[in-house]
């Protein structure tokens, strides 16, 4: 995946305090044509964190999107 294409792509979806369910709906989306195994965690009825894995997990890196 192009990286400048992925964050432009980011960019464009409002992803504000409060208004991050699209952002990552579309990340959920783009992870799993991707091929990777998406597990969402709900946070408050809003918002989830992602975590998008290739097979067993050995390290985890965790940053907003």
């Amino acid at each position: 995946m192009d990286p400048v294409a992925l964050t432009r792509a980011l960019v464009d979806i409002d992803s504000t305090t409060g208004q991050e369910a699209e952002a990552g709906r579309w990340l959920v989306d783009c992870l799993r044509g991707l091929g990777y195994l998406v597990t969402t965690q709900p946070v408050d009825d809003t918002r989830f964190n992602v975590l998008a894995t290739l097979g067993p997990i050995h390290v985890v890196l965790t940053t907003h999107f």
